[in-house]
């Protein structure tokens, strides 16, 4: 397995054989607009070209329809042809952008030679889940091959402590950059003591942070998260990438 974080949620998975792009977010900086009032998003600017980014995958997966995970660059430099497997709620929209071959992910799928499975996620608490959502995370698994758990945009509730428990991931790729609306009381992914809680439910795991410092209303630094788990003592699962960094030998 090998996995490179472009920028905010947007990864290339390399995964028994199949080269699969999630969330793709590939616009230049400050494409769309501030959700914090602090500036234009997204803040940083793309590590490698969108044109190389796409070169050569086998499929992609969208979680959810927010920009910041499926913006107007993505929709329309990726093939239209290219399978596409999507959270349920947002395969009609995908299809009206003129992708023709669009999977939801309703139930376990075999994909090539991955299983993937689509997991809950809930992205904030109370209103905040209700006008966010739906969100997907998702599982996966393969012969030969780690197990691993996309968070996706979710924050800490009892169906992540349930999905760790079921699954058994050796990789947790986490959407933890702290995004909140209006204070601490409106955060809408997972922030730096969540992310911890679930680097304690996979003490043998490997915690893979991502959705951090590419969005304005995203606080958490890779630095203040690096503290912070080295604090609660269990630093030595993180792996931190930086922006277009690939992580190799993933097992």
């Amino acid at each position: 397995m090998k996995l490179q974080l472009i920028r905010n949620a947007t990864l290339i998975l390399d995964y028994a054989g199949s080269k699969l792009l999630i969330d793709p977010m590939l616009g230049p900086k400050h494409q769309f607009r501030s959700f914090a009032g602090i500036e234009e998003n997204p803040t940083v600017g793309m590590p490698i070209p969108a044109e190389d980014v796409i070169a050569g995958i086998d499929g992609v997966l969208i979680t959810h329809l927010h920009p910041d995970h499926f913006d107007a660059v993505a929709q329309e430099i990726i093939p239209k042809q290219t399978p596409l497997l999507a959270e349920p709620h947002t395969v009609d929209p995908i299809k009206e952008m003129g992708f023709q071959n669009v999977q939801a992910a309703e139930g376990p799928v075999q994909w090539n030679n991955i299983e993937i499975i689509p997991v809950p996620a809930q992205h904030g608490y109370g209103d905040w889940a209700e006008r966010l959502g739906p969100v997907s995370g998702f599982v996966f698994r393969a012969e030969s091959e780690p197990t691993v758990y996309l968070t996706s945009d979710t924050v800490f509730y009892p169906e992540v402590e349930n999905i760790i428990a079921t699954y058994q991931p050796d990789i947790a790729i986490t959407n933890s950059g702290a995004a909140q609306f209006g204070g601490p009381e409106g955060l809408i992914i997972l922030d730096a003591e969540q992310t911890i809680q679930i680097a304690k439910l996979m003490p043998k795991g490997k915690i893979i942070p991502v959705h951090l410092k590419a969005l304005d209303h995203c606080f958490l630094t890779r630095q203040e998260l690096r503290q912070a788990a080295d604090e609660a003592g269990v630093g030595h699962q993180f792996m931190i990438p930086a922006d277009g960094e690939i992580l190799e030998n993933l097992a």
